[in-house]
């Protein structure tokens, strides 16, 4: 579910590992760029790694997201990053006894 309004893949893929590395990620679900005026603005929705996170919490790791793709000249390689826009959301949380149960194929 990606969708890119004239953004290089490549940027994107800058993008996606550099958020990757931050503390609290477990997956990035979508990663969208758009051009403003040359400079490229992102929108990035991440799962958080734990399944217990408050929304402050999740709101720090996504603070910690922008922060770094912001202060990192390099991320994309000469190009400007003029913003990104960060949602967290926490695991989903499995029931243990819905985990153990057979699937609809199974039955």
């Amino acid at each position: 579910a990606e969708l890119t309004d004239t953004v290089d893949e490549v940027d994107l893929r800058a993008i996606r590992s550099k958020v990757s590395t931050i503390e609290g990620v477990r997956e990035i679900a979508t990663c969208r760029g758009r051009l403003v005026g040359g400079a490229l603005v992102v929108d990035v929705e991440v799962i958080a790694n734990k399944d217990d996170l408050s929304a402050s919490a999740c709101r720090q790791i996504a603070e910690r997201i922008r922060v770094a793709l912001l202060d990192d000249p390099h991320v994309l390689d000469g190009k400007t990053l003029k913003d990104a826009a960060v949602n967290v959301v926490p695991a989903v949380k499995i029931c243990p006894v819905v985990a153990t149960m057979p699937s609809e194929s199974d039955l």
